[in-house]
């Protein structure tokens, strides 16, 4: 009578932990884990690449609308690292950044369009010609986008550093 290897494997190693690492090996489990730790390493790598270009390239914009795009961006970068942790506070982290950065972006878009609707001119120059209230308005919100202490984008952000700190304590500096 005939049997297959991974019968053979279990008639053969008597420790069930044994078993398993033998039959995962066969059936290359240990491969698919190899290559998505290695995905992960490359997707965190992309995302940190990512979110050094469009901080670096945000200085050459003065689109308000552009900036508040590029903004999201590095939020879903972030976002990407945070799950990429493969740890609970990592997907914690990027639920609360994906809620937070949505009510500011949207705000923000929702006063960028006030402002164009007021001065007809998309440029950061045109916050000189807006009232303060508006002008006050769309400064708490892009503060609150930019991470301010007190604002529950900080509060993502700190947590999505803890899940940072799980993957490398290197990346924390960057």
């Amino acid at each position: 009578m005939a049997q297959d290897h991974g019968a053979a494997c279990l008639n053969i190693c008597p420790c069930a932990a044994q078993n398993h690492c033998l039959l995962f090996h066969h059936y290359g489990g240990y491969d698919h884990l190899a290559a998505q730790i290695f995905l992960c390493d490359f997707f965190i790598s992309f995302s940190l690449i990512g979110i050094i270009i469009v901080c670096c390239s945000c200085f050459r914009y003065f689109d308000l609308k552009k900036i508040i795009a590029l903004s999201s961006i590095i939020h879903l970068n972030t976002a990407f690292i945070s799950i990429y942790s493969l740890s609970s506070i990592g997907i914690l982290s990027t639920i609360i950044i994906s809620l937070s950065h949505s009510i500011s972006s949207i705000t923000l878009f929702l006063l960028t369009g006030l402002v164009i609707n007021k001065t007809y001119s998309r440029y950061l120059d045109s916050l000189f010609f807006i009232n303060s209230i508006l002008r006050g308005t769309l400064l708490l919100f892009i503060l609150c986008n930019l991470s301010f202490p007190g604002s529950i984008n900080f509060i993502s952000e700190l947590i999505a550093l803890i899940a940072f700190y799980s993957i490398d304590y290197l990346l924390i500096i960057l």
